[in-house]
């Protein structure tokens, strides 16, 4: 008997395993191969190159489904292309274009997002765009441009639109902003563009009656000497936010019962608040970047851009955007203050590690604000070939491009900018239309003294030396360092946040370095899946459940065009299936069938 029993034992394991085994290849065969993800539909609405931004999407009250995707002012700015585009998407194989919303004149919709919210005075869905100014419109001939900062719509019905409150302006440019609901009340949280206080929080309980409650900023809730500035552009300011609101019955009592926002805040990494009360939100902790890097080994560049936890409040996904893939080496080398100094690449001029070397070297003149060619004193004359004179230009009354322009044609092999009085201490990242034909560093007014032989610790106001004067030797060296990436952090302690794993694409450290944007983007979280907009590298979906080896289980990049996707969105479809939205800046909508995680861990 013990023997039968034992032989029947084993075959009904047997069985089992067969059973399992034959349900884990269906699942996975309904699903598709694991790999690249399966185009499901497509629609290209884009008005040029970069012109599409974020996207978001909501199963409507009339039995359809609707993609909502924001544009720049790419290739121009104009009310009939920038604003939010309603995409049907019932049908995912045959998106079409179903209405269109115009952001207000001389704005643009770097992000939009669709929540369907119920308040004692609004049952609906509440969508909303941030504004930030752009250039070129016109009315009668004479530039136009509205008051910034977020419009509000009911779009219950997405083919009539109805805005809310269409005189209410925060009088600032934003950059994102996310709705929530707690109980009866509902709010957008608020990213404002350049300011000391730069995360807000305005209560749409009413839409139509908005009411900013909160205007706060990093000075509020962290020390001066926490890790704040890092990597080329050194500063601290909130990128992208998200808010959970998480169960009584939460294991961590940090967040039981509580709203959490999570704020990418570049430099400063991922700051996490309690805004329960959103008047007085309590700072529950921040994460450190970890030095070294733990892919490119160097010290950390920072550039929090995107963050969103899991839904259980363990873990967070959080992405770095950086499209710098070297930094700069800047040193003074003659003079009283020699030494490495902070310095940052403009966007528009020529890349030192172009340049023979990767090495931007030589005698420096001041030439003041180079706005006007006629007063730009010329270089000295060259003993040789491989001599480089480089202009020291003082920021301020003509566009960056302008200036370097003007001290490339007067005969200038390179280019440093310092910053104004006003804000001494800033490093920027200098942008343009128009490239270059020489490049050209940022830095901030102090070290433009220590390059002009004043000393760094001098008040900001010091006088100038006449325009002309020779300056130090200087040399600036490009580094490789990559773009940016993902990171897994724990955050089931907010005080004391771990970053456990990473995730990089090949691209990321590819030396040479491929042609188009390769930093991770946007960034969306369900379960332990990431899926992620990656601009050249396409849609990347990743399995993190081992939060200490991430792994990539599907990708899609457009073979014919090339991939730019800024936005992702995961939406479960009415039909019961799930789908991943991808917004490309230049090709518009893509729809893909979402791949499925095996149901055995062991073969994942």
């Amino acid at each position: 008997m013990t023997r039968i029993s034992v032989r029947k034992l084993a075959l009904v394991a047997l069985l089992v395993v067969a059973l399992v085994l034959l349900a884990f290849w269906r699942f996975n065969q309904a699903a598709g191969p694991l790999g690249e993800l399966p185009v499901v539909g497509h629609l290209n609405i884009a008005a040029g190159e970069h012109h599409i931004t974020d996207l978001w999407a909501l199963a409507s009250r009339d039995g359809r489904s609707y993609a909502y995707l924001g544009s720049y002012d790419e290739p121009f700015c104009s009310s009939n292309i920038t604003g939010v585009y309603i995409v049907d998407i019932t049908d995912p194989a045959n998106p079409r274009q179903a209405n269109f919303i115009p952001s207000p004149l001389g704005t643009r919709a770097g992000d939009v997002m669709v929540k369907h919210i119920k308040t004692p005075f609004f049952d609906g869905d509440l969508l909303v765009h941030p504004t930030e100014f752009c250039t070129g419109e016109t009315r009668d001939g004479q530039a136009v441009a509205s008051s910034p900062g977020i419009v509000l719509y009911d779009v219950s019905d997405p083919l009539a639109p109805k805005r809310f409150a269409p005189d209410f302006s925060l009088d600032f440019e934003v950059h994102n902003a996310f709705i929530y609901q707690r109980g009866e009340r509902a709010y957008v949280l608020v990213v404002q563009d350049e300011s000391e206080r730069d995360f807000h929080i305005v209560d749409v309980t009413d839409p139509s009656r908005p009411v900013e409650v909160l205007a706060q900023g990093w000075q509020d809730w962290l020390e001066p000497d926490a890790q704040l500035a890092l990597g080329q552009v050194p500063v601290p300011f909130v990128h992208d936010v998200w808010a959970e609101t998480y169960p009584a019955n939460h294991p961590v009592p940090q967040y039981a019962g509580r709203t959490i926002a999570y704020l990418s805040y570049w430099d400063a990494g991922l700051i996490l608040l309690d805004i329960t009360d959103p008047a007085s939100p309590v700072f529950l902790g921040d994460s450190d970047y970890l030095d070294p890097d733990p892919v490119t080994g160097q010290s950390p560049e920072g550039n929090s851009h995107s963050a969103v936890p899991t839904a259980d409040g363990k873990l967070v996904f959080m992405g770095d955007e950086d499209f710098s893939t070297s930094r700069t080496v800047f040193t003074i080398d003659t003079g009283n203050f020699t030494g490495r100094y902070r310095a940052a690449e403009g966007g528009f001029t020529r890349r030192i590690r172009e340049l023979e070397n990767k090495t931007l070297s030589g005698q420096t003149l001041y030439v003041g604000q180079a706005c006007n060619p006629g007063d730009i004193p010329a270089p000295p004359q060259k003993n040789s070939p491989d001599e480089k004179f480089i202009a020291v230009i003082e920021r301020g009354v003509c566009p960056f491009e302008q200036k370097i322009a003007n001290v490339a044609s007067a005969g200038y092999d390179g280019a440093i900018v310092f910053n104004t009085v006003e804000e001494a201490e800033r490093i920027l990242f200098m942008s343009g239309n128009e490239t270059s034909a020489i490049p050209a560093l940022f830095v901030s007014r102090f070290t433009g003294f220590a390059i002009l032989g004043i000393s760094p610790s001098s008040p900001a106001g010091t006088p100038l030396p006449a325009p002309g004067t020779p300056g130090q030797r200087v040399t600036a060296r490009a580094q490789f360092d990559g773009w940016g990436y993902g990171r897994i952090l724990d955050v089931s302690d907010p005080a004391r946040i771990v970053e456990l794993g990473q995730f990089a694409t090949a691209n990321v450290t590819a030396q040479p370095v491929p042609d188009g944007d390769h930093s991770m983007h946007n960034v969306i979280v369900d379960k332990r899946l990431a899926y992620i907009a990656w601009y050249a590298d396409g849609i990347r979906v990743v399995d993190f459940s081992n939060p200490r080896e991430p792994k990539e289980i599907a990708y899609f990049v457009d073979a014919e065009n090339g991939s730019d996707m800024w936005g992702v969105y995961l939406f479960k479809h009415p039909n019961g299936k799930k789908y991943i939205l991808g917004s490309d800046r230049s090709t518009g909508l893509w729809i893909f069938e979402a791949p499925r995680k095996s149901v055995l861990p062991f073969m994942n």
